[in-house]
């Protein structure tokens, strides 16, 4: 509301093409992306961006701002390849006219290697962080708050592009560079923290995620008030890390809380509301109450199909979550058309080999398999496969676990030497990865006693089965 007055003020008094009107103008619509109103939020930064170039330039810092903001509104629409011009745009101008090292060129910069991300380019991402990294380092020094935040931003693209334990550590010393240099209640302290959990919580290390978030939680209130936003999306991350380590109970009452809470301050169509409610949906749905978790991803579809589009990032992950359910219901069908509608979404918007497209391609995969259609399966799989492996390390999870599950559909289809091969690259890495005890491991190594067993290998499967016997005592 104080926006909305600011802008109308400036403009009444000053005039539209004022820079003080395009800047109040400017907030108004950053005001709006981040109450959910993507497409009025878009027309007027369009609109303020056609005025400030006219009236100050294209060079001018307020029409790189507006510009960034339109980026932004792109992005949130799930048109990510136009935000990437904009910012692209942005940033060859912010650096000719105001230099590389100039806070609206590395904001551009940031903002940029974001969309990149999202967009699964991750050497380009990581080139820009790397860039960004070493322009605060020489300008504002290794521990200072910003270079530090740029290298927990650069830990979270590692962590989604496989690479863990690079993750962990620039993650683990960006938190300990921010607490020494800020102190552990300053707000980019408390991000670094969730960030470290949230990395932790991914690659299953879910004890110490846990109780990262229980205190990053217990601050955030004291320091900003129970309706905050960083203390509700904190609420929302533990929900989501007790429902991984199966205390459901307390994550569904968590999230109930955080989807209340969200609605009350932002609105019940706003981002945040919807991501705490298809959250709570899946903690129902692990509980076995289907009903109300179909009714609420339904709710939430309608609504992102209405404000972001069929293809927006959040519509297809809502889609992905009825698909789901649909599975969980029996209703094999209806979950594979939905599946298909979601794979064929992620590919037009992001392409065929992005992880997104990857991993739905998955769900459908295996659900064709239940269904008895192994062909189409192992066609998936091994297409699935081949990307993970030009994408990721050797022996990164979502490699291994395709491999596995390619064995297994082999395995049904009496293919036993390929799917003995597939199986065994899947335990070997495992064994590497996670250890020889652990359950991952030790469930390829009891299939692939089992598969060697089919294939009347007896002696060698005995030896397997001592194996595993040995290591469950």
């Amino acid at each position: 509301e104080i926006a909305e007055l600011s802008a109308r003020s400036h403009e009444q008094f000053l005039g539209p093409d004022d820079v003080m009107s395009i800047m109040a103008g400017a907030s108004r619509a950053a005001s709006m992306n981040r109450r959910g109103l993507y497409a009025e939020g878009k027309n007027l930064a369009a609109e303020l961006l056609g005025r400030s170039r006219r009236s100050l330039g294209a060079e001018h810092v307020q029409t790189l701002r507006c510009m960034n903001i339109l980026a932004k509104a792109h992005d949130s629409l799930g048109e990510a390849q136009d935000s990437r011009r904009l910012l692209e745009e942005v940033l060859a101008t912010g650096e000719k006219s105001l230099g590389a090292d100039h806070p609206v060129t590395l904001v551009a910069a940031t903002d940029l290697g974001l969309c990149l991300q999202q967009l699964g380019e991750y050497g380009e991402a990581e080139t820009i962080f790397k860039r960004i990294l070493k322009t605060r380092e020489k300008v504002f020094g290794p521990i200072h708050a910003r270079t530090l935040s740029t290298k927990s931003l650069l830990g979270t693209l590692l962590s989604e592009s496989g690479r863990k334990r690079e993750a962990e550590t620039l993650l683990r010393d960006s938190l300990a560079g921010l607490e020494s240099e800020l102190g552990p209640r300053h707000p980019l302290t408390l991000g670094a923290q969730v960030r470290l959990a949230n990395q932790l919580r991914s690659g299953a290390q879910t004890e110490e995620a846990e109780r990262l978030l229980r205190r990053a939680g217990e601050t955030s209130k004291e320091v900003f008030g129970p309706t905050h936003h960083a203390y509700l999306g904190t609420l929302n991350d533990l929900g989501n890390t007790l429902s991984d380590r199966g205390q459901l109970e307390e994550a569904e009452t968590l999230l109930r809380q955080c989807a209340t809470r969200f609605a009350e301050k932002f609105g019940e169509e706003s981002s945040s509301s919807l991501m705490a409610l298809n959250n709570l949906a899946l903690v129902l749905k692990e509980r076995g109450n289907l009903v109300e978790a179909e009714a609420i991803h339904r709710k939430c579809l309608d609504v992102r199909k209405r404000t972001q589009g069929d293809c927006h990032p959040e519509t297809l992950r809502t889609l992905n979550n009825l698909a789901n359910l649909a599975r969980q219901q029996g209703n094999l069908d209806t979950a594979e058309q939905l599946y298909r509608d979601v794979v064929a979404g992620w590919s037009r918007s992001v392409g065929q080999d992005h992880h997104k497209t990857l991993r739905v391609s998955s769900n459908l995969g295996m659900l064709l398999a239940q269904k008895g259609q192994l062909e189409e399966a192992s066609r998936i799989f091994r297409h699935v496969l081949d990307c993970w492996e030009q994408l990721r390390e050797p022996d990164a999870p979502d490699v291994l676990a395709t491999a596995s599950r390619l064995g297994w559909i082999l395995w049904r289809m009496d293919k036993m030497q390929e799917a003995s091969e597939f199986v065994s690259k899947a335990y070997e890495g495992r064994a590497r990865t996670l250890g020889d005890n652990h359950e991952e491991t030790l469930s390829d190594l009891e299939f692939l006693a089992a598969i060697t067993e089919k294939a009347g290998d007896a002696e060698v499967a005995l030896s397997l089965h001592e194996k595993l016997l040995e290591a469950r005592q």
